[in-house]
């Protein structure tokens, strides 16, 4: 029975992969290789095609830095506090909570959202667990203009290698806002910009649908396997998710 849970996440888990990777490809063909949809017809000056331009990051999207957690603020009930690990590999047993009283609405986070660390290691991830609060050192990336949500995510982090190259700090490396204030980045017009949603939008957010979907089938093992162990429940009498089942 767990064995069919864990087969079905860890067959989420490399989906997921699989479509964040395709959607990575996809903004490097377009706005890297400019190979976008008609560019044999669209003349390039200056690595810039007709139409587009290149601006900082910080005139394209709004970076909120995280709320300044102190250790009295942590606890066992609340919301999620989100950091790097968090960032990294959603809520654990190791998260901290807190219940969102004293935190600006600004650092609330929710699915979807698009975060950056940048402090120790610069990393770019969508959240996908829900209602959270955002810790000091990461970024919520809030784009100007929505159609540009995935475009922004895919863009900061292909600026990570070069952000590293000015980052600063002798005990924990960091970036300066200076940074991406300095830090130019294609942005399309707005027929290239709706193409390239209507392609990578649908990927992302089946991303965001197969994590919170492994999220469930984690909770769900984790509440069967005492059960089991124990003989509260027996094997043939559960009812496998349709998924789980096949």
């Amino acid at each position: 029975v767990l064995s069919a849970y864990d087969d079905l996440i860890a067959t989420n888990q490399r989906r997921i992969a699989l479509l964040e990777d395709a959607a990575r490809r996809l903004y490097r063909e377009w706005f890297v290789h400019l190979r976008f949809p008609g560019h044999e017809s669209v003349p390039v000056k200056d690595g810039v095609p007709e139409g587009w331009c290149k601006r900082s990051m910080t005139s394209v999207a709004d970076f909120v830095n995280g709320f300044a957690f102190k250790p009295e603020h942590l606890g066992e009930a609340g919301l999620p506090v989100v950091k790097i690990p968090e960032l990294r590999s959603g809520i654990t047993s190791k998260t901290p909570y807190n219940p969102g009283h004293i935190v600006p609405q600004r650092n609330h986070i929710t699915t979807g959202d698009v975060l950056f660390s940048w402090s120790a290691t610069l990393l770019v991830n969508e959240w996908g667990e829900g209602p959270a609060l955002l810790n000091q050192h990461l970024f919520k990336v809030i784009p100007h203009n929505e159609l540009h949500k995935r475009l922004v995510r895919f863009a900061v982090e292909a600026a990570i290698p070069e952000l590293t190259g000015h980052a600063v700090g002798a005990t924990m490396q960091h970036i300066r806002r200076s940074a991406l204030d300095n830090h130019l980045m294609l942005v399309p017009d707005d027929a290239t910009a709706a193409a390239f949603a209507a392609q990578a939008d649908p990927m992302m957010d089946a991303v965001l649908n197969l994590t919170a979907q492994n999220r469930e089938l984690v909770k769900a093992r984790d509440l069967l396997l005492p059960k089991l162990m124990s003989g509260q429940l027996d094997v043939s009498g559960i009812a496998l998710p349709d998924e789980v089942a096949a």
